[in-house]
């Protein structure tokens, strides 16, 4: 478990040393909703979803609403993306010869068919504990420099918190919700998250020695 936490440690520096700089890579999901992607040919849509490994929580695809209030999808490759724009709140993509409107529901298919999860599947949804319902996914924190899913955020009562998404073991979908592999309690209990400004060094190291203290070891399977 030490060795898995200073490793997780050791990838982290970085981020967090750029998150001290105010020039991080990690961000809220959400906050990334209703971007503008645009390719040579003009605007494609709005940013509204994710798609991404439930193994190695890599994001693969962007989801884009093509037409505002329509169900009207398309995929764009991570790969496909060219700058991120932040004031203009704008992703700029390579031109794509054949981009297909989905429904969501074929949106869903195509997802699953190629065994990958999309964010709708836990932001939104409640997620079981070991013991009981833990809270729900209020968003996911992501690496942008990589596509990399790196924390869920979970309204636990009156807190909410952070888990390192590593312990999320179980993505929800129609007919399942989502599971993680720690007590409700520790989640009702865990050092609070309210924004990515006090995501630092500190915050990282309190919220590791919560999750990882004798009295949770026993039942942290993943570690």
């Amino acid at each position: 478990l030490r060795a898995r936490a200073a490793a997780g440690a050791a990838c982290r520096r970085r981020v967090t040393t750029m998150i001290s700089g105010q020039k991080h890579y990690l961000r809220e999901l959400s906050s990334l909703y209703q971007y503008r992607v645009t390719d040579p040919d003009g605007e494609i849509g709005t940013l509204s979803g994710v798609v991404f490994d439930p193994c190695s929580w890599r994001v693969a695809r962007l989801i884009v609403d093509t037409e505002t209030g329509r169900d009207s999808h398309a995929f764009v490759s991570i790969e496909e993306i060219r700058s991120i724009d932040e004031k203009a709140r704008n992703m700029d993509v390579d031109r794509a010869t054949n981009r297909s409107r989905l429904s969501w529901h074929e949106v869903e298919v195509a997802v699953s068919e190629a065994g990958l999860a999309a964010s709708q599947d836990l932001i939104g949804q409640d997620i079981q504990g070991l013991d009981a319902t833990a809270g729900r996914v209020a968003d996911l924190l992501v690496n942008v420099d990589v596509w990399q899913l790196r924390y869920l955020v979970i309204v636990a009562g009156a807190n909410t918190a952070l888990t390192d998404i590593e312990w999320c073991v179980s993505v929800g979908g129609r007919d399942a919700s989502p599971r993680i592999d720690l007590p409700a309690a520790a989640i009702a209990k865990a050092p609070r998250y309210s924004d990515l400004g006090e995501l630092c060094i500190g915050y990282e190291e309190a919220l590791y020695r919560h999750y990882t203290q004798r009295a949770y070891v026993s039942t942290d399977t993943v570690a």
